[in-house]
């Protein structure tokens, strides 16, 4: 029987080498390489939804609306009625202290916000992204990104009140704002008639 200080030092260097014997080393470089790689692939991805989600969000805005869940919804078109309608009664109604009906994000689906006039017809719309994986969507927008994918703003301004930038892209008859929060990712995204 070994003694127990040179039994530990035994399995010790088996663990470390992969072999009793001390030969067939394993490589943990490579393993931290392929992670590494793994991480990068991932943040590429989420780069590359990001960006392709700015651009169909960008395209979508000449329009006066957004793409995919909120299609239907046009900016001075469509009314309370028609989203009431198709998502149901809003997560959070209009308050004393907020214009905006919230419909908060679920199962990978971004939440949104809707502010009507007095005819009850939509005059601002907020994309406020996705909670699950949102470097995937607007929460993956960068101020860099916008510059690459869409050029540079047409205004820029700085929100004392909260600490962050509007990027504001004229797209027709409709703004696009891009609020871009401390952490240099948008926050959310609001598209109402151009003033």
């Amino acid at each position: 029987m070994l003694p127990k200080k040179r039994a530990i030092t035994l399995m010790t260097a088996s663990l470390l080498t992969g072999s009793v014997l001390g030969t067939g080393m394993i490589s943990f470089n490579g393993t931290a390489h392929a992670a590494s790689a793994k991480v990068s692939d991932q943040s590429t991805a989420a780069e590359k939804d990001a960006a392709e989600k700015l651009t169909t969000i960008y395209y979508s805005a000449y329009e006066g609306h957004f793409p995919n869940n909120a299609f239907d919804f046009y900016i001075g078109k469509s009314t309370k009625a028609d989203v009431h309608e198709k998502w149901g009664p809003p997560s959070t109604p209009i308050s004393k202290t907020s214009d905006f009906e919230i419909y908060h994000a679920e199962m990978g689906n971004p939440g949104y916000a809707f502010s009507y006039d007095k005819n009850n017809i939509i005059k601002e719309i907020r994309n406020l992204g996705t909670n699950v994986e949102r470097d995937h969507s607007i929460g993956g927008i960068t101020v860099k990104m916008l510059g690459d994918e869409i050029g540079s703003a047409d205004h820029i301004r700085h929100l004392r009140e909260t600490g962050e930038t509007s990027y504001i892209y004229e797209t027709g008859d409709f703004e696009l704002e891009f609020i871009i929060g401390k952490n240099g990712k948008a926050d959310h995204v609001n598209l109402l008639r151009n003033q």
